[in-house]
């Protein structure tokens, strides 16, 4: 089957605008800009990554130093409940002396949780190193 003569200029017509639309499109991809904007895209990127993670880093955190607070504030009232039956003699004298052994060991553990609340602590994970191009 042949095609008519202006079916055939049309076609002609189609391919040189194809040819240039496939130059254009070379000329934009290969140009230096084009390049410093796929850099940038790709620094976006790892900095959107870096972000997400020391979020989850400071969640973490948050989440620890919460737990920490808690803990010294059901440890604080039970040393207060404690020495409190002992202030008020509430306690037995053969209890005392383990009570207050109690009370040093809940000292100890307040030290230590303390420490904890401002230690600075290693963090698991790494943050977003830029990808080198």
């Amino acid at each position: 089957m042949k095609a008519s003569h202006t079916d055939q200029l049309e076609l002609l017509e189609l391919q040189k605008l194809d040819q240039k639309e496939s130059a254009l499109r070379h000329k934009r991809d290969s140009h230096p800009a084009h390049a410093t904007v796929r850099e940038f895209a790709g620094r976006v990127a790892d900095l959107q990554r870096a972000a997400i993670s020391q979020s989850a880093v400071i969640a973490d955190t948050m989440r620890e130093v919460t737990r920490i607070e808690d803990e010294i504030a059901k440890v604080l009232e039970r040393r207060k409940r404690q020495q409190s039956r002992i202030d008020n003699n509430q306690v037995p004298l053969r209890d005392i002396s383990a009570m207050e052994h109690e009370i040093a060991q809940m000292d100890r553990r307040l030290a230590k949780l303390e420490d904890d609340q401002w230690r600075p602590r290693s963090v698991s994970r790494s943050p977003a190193r830029p990808r080198s191009r």
